[in-house]
């Protein structure tokens, strides 16, 4: 038998990298809030530009909000 490793029960925390501009950040929100409702138990941390946080801060399905700028990403793209 093969186990799935996307089994919801396998994850305890979620980190989620956002690299865009603020357009593109919102965009990505109602995919944040699948994972979240796909993975009810879990914490889902997101790591954005210092300016995105007004707008993470507030969404119920995120537990915390971490920067992460151009001089603090260890790989830049």
């Amino acid at each position: 038998m093969v186990k799935n490793i996307m089994d919801s029960n396998s994850f305890q925390k979620i980190l989620v990298i956002i690299v865009t501009r603020i357009g593109d950040t919102l965009s990505t929100t109602p995919a944040i809030e699948s994972i979240s409702g796909s993975y009810k138990d879990t914490e889902i941390t997101v790591l954005a530009h210092p300016k995105r946080y007004t707008v993470l801060q507030h969404l119920p399905f995120v537990h915390d909000v971490g920067f992460i700028s151009k001089n603090t990403a260890i790989w830049k793209g």
